[in-house]
């Protein structure tokens, strides 16, 4: 090359390597100019391209080089790596095989082959491919760090713990590396030392709000919830100051509303949303930061968006699915055409699962499905069921969605013959474990909540699939053969237009309630000390709706001096409590009279929160359930509207068990009348909080003998039938 291109090369580098681009740029076009294959120029240039978003260009310029020097080992790495962040994963592993090709030496080349290798999905060629660039290079901590990665992606959480730990020995002052080996020792289960991991990055490197964000994460999952307020105070302030960038603005906003600073996290979403108004993880994280706060309405407007811009996202659908249930203005027949929508949209065809041949076990198989196998007020009414089954006409099955396992998850581990973790299983691997362990029940838990693995009931994996207790509306699925309810929730005659499974009515009621042993003893009625009448809600503040509220304040208004102690997790937020006050106001009542209090850890303390609580009000229309029956065990009677819909009729079938039938109102009007009566009799209100534990203990609703039994036949028939309908 003539002596004077060597210089304009040398003065383009220069230029490149003190940020002036586009001085460089122009040298660079000068340089290809007369020399139009010249590598160094078009790798310096591919180099520049990709640095300011011109991926094509990138590819562009290094395919040129490759193919005029395909001896050129660097050309056909810097390829591979464009190719990877442009997402072609198998154009990327050509590119670093061909490196590899021409010297096999080259640490960089075994890194990128691995990080392609685990995009495309090869994860286990992945590992070896780092593995090998540590054998070349163990020197250097790029190696040690993408083999850690690897290893986590594969959960092989002590080998990653030891490579994170030899890249950190070789770069001691690298903030990710840190970071990197705390998500390890997380994976391994060693939640104090990834702990002390989050904090040591924290506080070298506090603009990494990720590792702030993990790290209330993990205190949260210790329960240590003195040191978690610490760090969202922390995260509130980086909110604040953040720069105007994308993920981990959005990050830091989903951690705000998970961590209940509702008002901080929508500030925080909005702000990522004027600078990413088509994200569709912004909406929907919006979206549940609004829900919590009661502002379901605005919620829905945001789920919408988010499902406009990701239609094939089925948890963000289902999301939406959950707020339907809050809104009274909203149709049956709406509400059912959205849950079929749902599956049309999101349940593909099955996969190919081979005939298993003649069912010949003695025992009636019964599997359950289901996230909640913990501390989790399904918990409470499952259990009993459980319990009932005759183990020697049944086995049990459980396909546990559990994430974060607790106490109550092994004492329910051992009460099933066959527990399946899924976690860790794919929509179809865990539909080959159903398919391949015979079971002739499948009953789903879930339903459109949290976690829930509802899409493999899309597919025929038993002679019957069933839905029961964790969710209140049809799950809109086809292949759903039946739903069980009771004669309360679902009145015979209807929702047969409304639903896709059949409606089997349980005697008495759908549910048996657990009681905690936590729970303290019922205290003396309140009114008698204070004076005045408590009237009190405990529901999850998207039921608690402006109508609700204007209703809450006419019973108000009708008892004089008497209070209302509301209590949800989200009162936790500043902006939420202000603004439940403004609402109460609206209606004429004062500050003063209520009492908005947050989330309480220990169980016995919030049980005993009842006990400043004279009479409850079920929210409408969307009914308590877990609260209802907190609320009676703890002495405390339930005024309930009787609704259109199961969601807004649970209220009647768990007052009718208990002889309280006179406490559900058939409209607006006449649930303010019975509260308002009901606080007017002190005398006869402490007569039946004193005795409505013992009501309880011996009525329906609290029978473990019940259901067991019931269900052992009722499922037996249901098979029996399926059996004969198919011969």
């Amino acid at each position: 090359m003539p002596g004077d291109q060597s210089a304009t090369l040398d003065e383009a580098t220069a230029h490149h390597q003190r940020g002036e681009l586009s001085e460089a740029e122009g040298l660079y076009q000068q340089v290809l100019a007369s020399d139009p294959d010249h590598p160094l120029a078009l790798g310096n240039y591919a180099a520049l391209a990709q640095a300011t978003d011109r991926g094509e260009l990138a590819v562009e310029l290094l395919k040129r080089g490759v193919t005029a020097h395909p001896e050129l080992g660097f050309l056909h790495l810097n390829l591979g790596e464009v190719q990877r962040l442009a997402g072609d994963c198998e154009a990327a592993m050509v590119s670093f095989q061909r490196a590899l090709a021409i010297d096999d030496t080259l640490p960089v080349a075994h890194i990128g082959l691995g990080y392609a290798l685990r995009d495309c999905g090869r994860v286990t060629e992945a590992v070896e491919s780092l593995r090998q660039a540590v054998v070349v290079a163990p020197e250097r901590f790029e190696g040690h760090n993408g083999l850690g990665l690897m290893l986590l992606a594969v959960d092989r959480a002590d080998e990653a713990v030891a490579a994170f730990s030899q890249a950190l020995t070789l770069a001691p002052t690298r903030a990710h590396l840190r970071f990197n080996l705390a998500n390890a020792y997380r994976a391994q289960g060693d939640l104090e030392r990834a702990c002390e991991g989050y904090r040591d990055v924290v506080s070298r490197e506090p603009q990494l709000t990720e590792a702030s964000v993990n790290l209330l994460i993990t205190l949260r999952e210790l329960e240590r919830f003195d040191d978690a307020v610490a760090v969202v105070a922390a995260l509130e302030s980086a909110a604040l100051v953040i720069p105007e960038v994308g993920q981990e603005l959005l990050n830091l906003g989903n951690a705000l509303q998970q961590a209940g600073r509702l008002g901080p996290a929508e500030r925080c979403l909005m702000r990522y949303l004027e600078h990413a108004p088509a994200s569709a993880d912004g909406h929907a994280t919006l979206a549940n930061a609004l829900k919590k706060q009661g502002r379901v309405p605005e919620a829905m407007a945001h789920y919408r968006t988010a499902l406009r811009r990701d239609s094939d996202n089925p948890w963000v659908h289902a999301n939406l699915l959950q707020s339907l249930s809050y809104q009274s203005d909203i149709s049956a027949e709406e509400v059912f055409a959205e849950h079929c929508s749902w599956a049309e949209r999101h349940v593909g065809a099955a996969p190919p699962l081979s005939s298993s041949g003649h069912r010949d076990h003695q025992r009636l198989r019964i599997g359950y499905l289901s996230p909640d196998f913990r501390a989790h007020s399904v918990s409470y009414f499952f259990e009993p069921l459980l319990g009932g089954h005759d183990r020697d006409r049944v086995e049990l099955y459980a396909y546990a969605e559990v994430r974060q396992p607790d106490e109550i998850t092994e004492r329910l581990r051992g009460q099933f013959d066959h527990w399946r973790d899924t976690t860790d299983l794919s929509d179809e691997l865990l539909a080959r474990q159903i398919h391949d362990d015979q079971v002739d029940v499948l009953v789903d838990l879930a339903g459109h909540t949290g976690n829930s693995r509802l899409c493999v009931m899309g597919w025929r994996l038993a002679p019957v699939q069933i839905s029961y207790l964790g969710y209140p509306a049809t799950t809109g699925l086809a292949t759903m053969d039946y739903r069980l309810v009771d004669e309360h929730t679902d009145p015979p005659g209807t929702g047969t237009a409304t639903h896709t499974e059949t409606l089997l009515r349980l005697p008495e009621c759908f549910l048996c309630y657990q009681p905690s042993a936590a729970a303290p003893a019922v205290a003396p009625l309140p009114a008698q000390a204070r004076g005045q009448v408590t009237f009190g809600s405990f529901n999850a503040l998207p039921k608690v709706t402006d109508a609700v509220v204007g209703r809450w304040a006419q019973i108000l208004a009708g008892v004089s001096s008497s209070r209302l102690l509301l209590k949800s997790p989200s009162f936790e937020d500043k902006a939420t409590r202000q603004r439940y006050r403004g609402l109460f106001a609206d209606h004429g009542i004062e500050p003063g009279r209520l009492e908005l209090r947050g989330f309480v850890a220990d169980e016995a303390a919030h049980l005993g929160c009842y006990g400043e609580v004279d009479i409850g009000l079920d929210p409408f229309p969307y009914n308590g359930t877990t609260t209802t029956c907190e609320a009676l065990w703890m002495g405390v009677p339930i005024i309930t509207l009787s609704g259109s819909h199961h969601a807004g009729r649970v209220g009647v079938s768990l007052l009718s068990q208990v002889g309280l039938g006179h406490l559900c109102a058939s409209d607006e009007e006449r649930y303010v009348a019975v509260a308002v009566e009901l606080a007017s009799n002190l005398t006869e209100l402490a007569t039946l909080r004193a005795g409505l534990r013992d009501r309880m203990r011996a009525s329906p609703l609290c029978d473990a003998t019940r259901l067991g039994p019931y269900c052992d036949e009722l499922f037996a028939e249901l098979v029996a039938q399926a059996a004969q309908a198919t011969d």
